[in-house]
């Protein structure tokens, strides 16, 4: 008795696994995976945090006091009076200074030249922290919300960079 065999084509998936095993796709997801972060920065200032599971803390009434006071203007006349704006975004700068960081080969980041970026975030003996960045400090995202956008970039760079739909 003869036996019957098969033959299976594996070249169209050895040229899938090239395509994996090369740095151009590793950078596609992750440049992927940080921008779908940075989008979840804008997101944390929109929801004053929220969107991480718990709200940030509120101002201290001092500061809310300091704030709003009528401050006298140099010439002796009293000035309008603030009304304090969101969290965290006095001038916009903070909120602005995000960007993905390409700088690293393979791998990417998103990161801020803003200076005063780690109180907000970590908060210091005289202010809650307000965490602003979707990744903690042990590198988990915050939140399920977070990890499914993050996820979901990926595959999709991924399904992409595969030529799948």
């Amino acid at each position: 008795m003869k036996g019957s065999g098969f033959t299976i084509d594996l070249s169209p998936l050895k040229a899938k696994l090239k395509v994996v095993e090369s740095s151009g796709f590793k950078r596609a997801v992750a440049q992927a995976a940080a921008q779908a972060a940075l989008n979840q920065v804008g997101i944390a200032f929109e929801t004053q945090g929220a969107h991480y599971g718990k709200a940030w803390a509120p101002r201290a009434a001092s500061t809310t006091a300091a704030l709003s006071a009528r401050k006298r203007k140099k010439n002796g006349k009293l000035g309008k009076a603030r009304t304090p704006k969101p969290l965290l975004v006095s001038t916009g700068t903070l909120k602005k200074s995000f960007f993905v960081d390409g700088s690293g080969g393979d791998a990417v980041a998103v990161a801020t030249p803003v200076p005063y970026a780690k109180y907000h975030e970590y908060g210091t003996k005289k202010m809650p922290s307000r965490p602003v960045m979707p990744i903690d400090p042990q590198g988990n995202p915050r939140g399920g919300k977070v990890e499914a956008a993050i996820k979901r970039a990926m595959e999709t760079a991924a399904k992409q960079a595969l030529g799948m739909k």
